[in-house]
């Protein structure tokens, strides 16, 4: 998880270095799904790690889902957010770094984030195969935590599944960067694109040409082209 942490600060840095307002936006949208899956994970560890006399490592965790399935599942949660898999809110949190950064011309970085991201993900399904499969003759005892710990767990788990659910965080956020920044209302000039128009905007600008080249195909088929992207709203570019 140590390792896990400095990785997570790369993708920090990818907002950082686009420069952008919608790169500000994408970094404090990253850092707030971050901190509730990081919290969730670390204080699953450390609640293990008290009741358990100070057990830390991962064979440690081997079998930990037949004493403790609430906090198997909760471990699971969280570390699917911090790898980037989907409906979890740490997708979308990558999904605007990625695409801030992209915009921004940093290809490369992106592409190499996009590598890191599927390595990584290995690693995060360590912890659930030692988990779930894995068998343990003496796994970690069933525990029972305090009423605090049980409530920020519960809260930390909120943010992960529903930060990415509810795009009304995302919006709030532009608000107020937008105030902040520019010291305009909400939907003035210097507003900043909510979530959904930012997907759409990345997905058409800047992948356009790869669209354009497949509605050049569909063109010759007219049966896949008003099945297909006709519903999606992609329209083919006119040849030169």
């Amino acid at each position: 998880m140590a390792f896990s942490s400095i990785s997570q600060a790369g993708y920090i840095m990818l907002a950082v270095i686009g420069g952008s307002a919608i790169g500000m936006t994408s970094l404090v949208f990253y850092v707030l799904v971050y901190m509730a899956a990081n919290l969730a994970v670390f204080g699953i560890i450390s609640t293990v790690e008290q009741h358990s006399g100070g057990k830390v490592a991962l064979a440690d965790y081997n079998g930990f889902y037949r004493t403790n399935p609430k906090l198997a599942l909760m471990m699971t949660l969280a570390l699917f957010s911090l790898a980037g898999i989907p409906p979890f809110a740490g997708f979308f949190s990558k999904f605007f770094v990625f695409a801030a950064a992209f915009k921004g011309g940093f290809h490369l970085l992106v592409f190499i984030a996009l590598v890191n991201t599927v390595v990584s993900l290995y690693y995060y399904l360590l912890v659930v195969k030692a988990m779930y499969i894995t068998p343990n003759e003496e796994p970690i005892a069933p525990l029972r935590s305090d009423r605090y710990t049980r409530l920020s767990l519960a809260l930390c788990m909120a943010g992960i599944l529903l930060l990415g659910v509810f795009s009304v965080v995302y919006d709030s956020i532009n608000v107020f960067l937008v105030r902040a920044l520019t010291g305009r209302e909400w939907g003035g000039h210097f507003a900043l694109a909510s979530a959904p128009s930012f997907i759409r905007a990345v997905f058409r600008g800047a992948f356009g040409n790869v669209h354009s080249e497949v509605g050049k195909f569909a063109a010759r088929l007219p049966v896949c082209r008003a099945a297909v992207f006709q519903p999606l709203g992609f329209r083919s570019r006119p040849s030169r």
